[in-house]
């Protein structure tokens, strides 16, 4: 009987990855995807984040999936393989946590499926998906203890401390509004004597300490000054921003993401306030503070990509005001017809424009999809670079789509593989064209070029250094 529920329980992870293995069909390009490989390809190379290559977020997502390139094979292959498992635990979570909550599997794998299929356009493998993880694990986790399984209670809320202590780590931003959720949940148990308040001094300890290890670390290998560099003082520099008001009045489907969190925060408060909550209030109300919490991941550019992971939290709430669901086994059956048909609609839309695209045959990209215009524009590009290079001449590319370039002939150039504004820390564009033997490649149309293009380096490029080419959609330029 065991057995057959173990089964029963791990059969909806297993499909997620399933469904998650046709992100493996998505074409490359996808420049934050390969923003974010390339942080886990460099770190298995052995560069070190802030000194040797530039990133904005704390480091703990690209390590944890270096080590999985490192073993499995340094490629994009292996790092979306690693974004169907992150997708496939993270859904998984979401139907664990639905079936405890409604007591019903048939719906709660509805639920998750609809949740699954709405994240799966912008699903990979990046920090603020592995956010999304660790808040659903805290959930999960919370939710245990409300079930009053005090046996390990200590052990959840080792857990839980872990958690909180590893998000500044993943991405120091939510992270710390995260930690500082837990810090205050905490001193109010232990001030108000409401329960053990050895468990949740020791819950709040855990959950500091990897801060503290991890400035340390930074301390002891001298990277703490590169850090502060990139990570705090050059976010300052970032001026793309997008506020919530300004997504919701963007389309009529960006309007309905983005009410959502509102919506549930209403019926909850309704709900909790006429005392109806189908479960614990002090869970109910604390699953609504988490999502908000999380929800910061969503500042300061608020659209579609970081909306999906600011809403799908807020699923917990909204089945607290629902509580246990009785349906008949004909309706448990249409729910799980319906979850798989959406499923299969969501897959069909992956693979349907995979008979456009080749088998890409440039190095760390191999078996994936990619166009073939796309590819032989790469494949020109990197020829000239390497051409170059053979007469010790660097070839830098001042574009933010550099990294797509340079990862498939092992180049890298710090602050120009990932060149946008708020990335490079306090570099100026002076302090960024240091090198004399260099020639530059600029994007001809600047029109062309992204919201977080580092413009001012072009222009200044254009207006400075002498024009000597053009290299397919590329100007190049060489200091006078």
């Amino acid at each position: 009987m065991k057995k057959h529920s173990f089964i029963k329980e791990c059969l909806p992870y297993l499909l997620f990855f399933g469904f998650g293995l046709a992100f493996l069909a998505k074409p490359v390009l996808d420049m934050d995807e390969i923003w974010n490989y390339g942080f886990a390809s460099y770190i298995s190379e052995g560069l070190r984040p802030y000194a040797d290559f530039n990133m904005v977020q704390t480091p703990l997502s690209a390590y944890m999936a270096a080590v999985v390139l490192s073993v499995f094979g340094n490629n994009l292959f292996v790092f979306r393989v690693l974004g169907a498992v992150l997708f496939s635990v993270t859904f998984g979570l979401a139907y664990s946590i639905g079936s405890k909550i409604l007591q019903n599997t048939s719906v709660a794998f509805a639920l998750s499926s609809f949740l699954g299929a709405f994240s799966s356009p912008i699903w990979m493998y990046n920090y603020n998906h592995l956010i999304l993880l660790c808040i659903l694990i805290i959930a999960f986790c919370e939710l245990q203890l409300e079930l009053k399984r005090e046996s390990n209670a200590w052990i959840l809320n080792l857990i839980i401390g872990l958690l909180y202590g590893l998000t500044p780590l993943i991405k120091q931003s939510t992270g710390a509004i995260l930690l500082l959720l837990n810090v205050v949940f905490c001193g109010y148990r232990i001030v108000m004597r409401l329960e053990d308040r050895r468990m949740f001094a020791f819950r709040l300890v855990v959950s500091v300490l990897p801060s503290v290890i991890f400035v340390l670390c930074m301390l002891i290998t001298g990277l703490f000054k590169d850090f502060c560099d990139y990570a705090v003082l050059g976010v300052k520099t970032f001026i793309h921003r997008q506020t919530w008001f300004d997504y919701i009045l963007t389309s009529p489907t960006d309007f309905v993401v983005g009410i959502i969190p509102v919506c549930v925060t209403l019926l909850s408060i309704y709900i909790l306030q006429k005392g109806k909550s189908r479960i614990s209030r002090s869970f109910h109300f604390y699953s609504l503070v988490l999502s908000w919490t999380g929800a910061v991941v969503a500042y300061p550019i608020c659209d579609f990509v970081h909306a999906c992971v600011a809403v799908v939290p807020f699923f917990i709430p909204l089945i607290c005001c629902f509580g246990q669901l009785r349906v008949s086994n004909r309706e448990g059956a249409a729910c799980c017809a319906v979850a798989a048909l959406v499923l299969c609609c969501s897959t069909v839309l992956i693979l349907k424009d995979l008979p456009q695209y080749k088998q890409c045959q440039l190095s760390h990209f191999e078996r994936l999809p990619i166009s073939p215009e796309i590819e032989e524009q790469i494949q020109i590009v990197d020829a000239y670079i390497l051409e170059n290079g053979n007469n010790g001449v660097d070839v830098i590319i001042a574009d933010e789509d550099a990294a797509a370039y340079m990862i498939p002939i092992d180049k890298y150039y710090k602050n120009f593989n990932l060149l946008l504004v708020g990335n490079v820390g306090s570099n100026t564009v002076g302090e960024l064209l240091w090198r004399e033997c260099a020639i530059y490649l600029v994007a001809k149309d600047e029109g062309s070029m992204g919201k977080q293009a580092h413009v001012e380096l072009v222009v200044y490029i254009k207006e400075n250094y002498t024009k000597i080419g053009e290299v397919l959609g590329f100007d190049v330029y060489t200091p006078r």
